[in-house]
């Protein structure tokens, strides 16, 4: 197994790790209270991908035949790869020229970047047989611990001291924290790590779409 690939399931294995670090200049205060919506964050998710953009590009470019590989790659890809460069080059140009916070339009503009960068070596990886299914087991084992989690969040009704999992501080009394009315009665909705329930939801929603797809996939194949 090679470094990019170990780097990979690291990032994958990270991504609903919330565990990061948060910068706060001027244009992140609104009437002299911090919002994290507009600080800059760097997540271990976000190292664990530079490092295997890296890693992977050099690995690319120092192996045998590899120039032939990419314009097979161009070819196959070559509308994603001319989709994102577009976007990308759209994000970027707004940020510059038309947002009001362009340092902050240019932070968000380097994330699709880096995600875009991400899918796209992220194809020659998962051609891999073993990787490929070696990311549904790290998908599935995610599925569960932020499951458990949850669950003793909305038992307890309040987070559970998890920092190094990214896990924010929070209980029923936080004061703008979600709720749900269940009989009348006020509860906490969990959190898990991510930064709000519904942010929850759609990474429930996505993995259990794509477990599935594969499931359906395999069957398929044995039949």
């Amino acid at each position: 197994m090679k470094a990019s690939d170990l780097f990979f399931l690291a990032a994958l294995l990270s991504l609903p790790i919330q565990l990061n670090k948060f910068f706060w200049p001027q244009f992140s205060f609104v009437f002299g209270i911090p919002q994290d919506l507009l600080a800059p964050a760097v997540y271990l998710s976000d190292v664990l991908i530079v490092f295997y953009v890296l890693v992977f590009i050099s690995e690319f470019i120092f192996k045998k035949g590899s120039k032939d590989k990419l314009a097979s790659f161009y070819k196959r890809q070559k509308i994603f790869i001319l989709t994102a460069f577009a976007f990308n080059f759209y994000l970027f140009v707004n940020a510059l020229f038309v947002s009001d916070k362009p340092l902050l339009s240019l932070w968000f503009s380097s994330k699709v970047f880096e995600f875009s960068l991400f899918s796209a070596f992220a194809q020659f990886t998962l051609s891999k047989e073993r990787i490929f299914k070696m990311s549904f087991m790290i998908l599935a084992i995610s599925i569960f611990w932020q499951s458990s989690l949850m669950l003793l969040q909305f038992a307890l009704q309040k987070s559970l001291g998890l920092w190094f999992l990214g896990e924010r501080s929070f209980s029923v009394d936080t004061p703008s924290i979600a709720h749900v009315y269940i009989f009348g009665k006020q509860l906490l909705r969990p959190y898990g790590t991510f930064p709000h329930p519904n942010v929850a939801a759609a990474f429930f929603v996505v993995s259990f779409i794509i477990l599935s797809a594969w499931r359906i996939s395999k069957v398929g194949k044995l039949n």
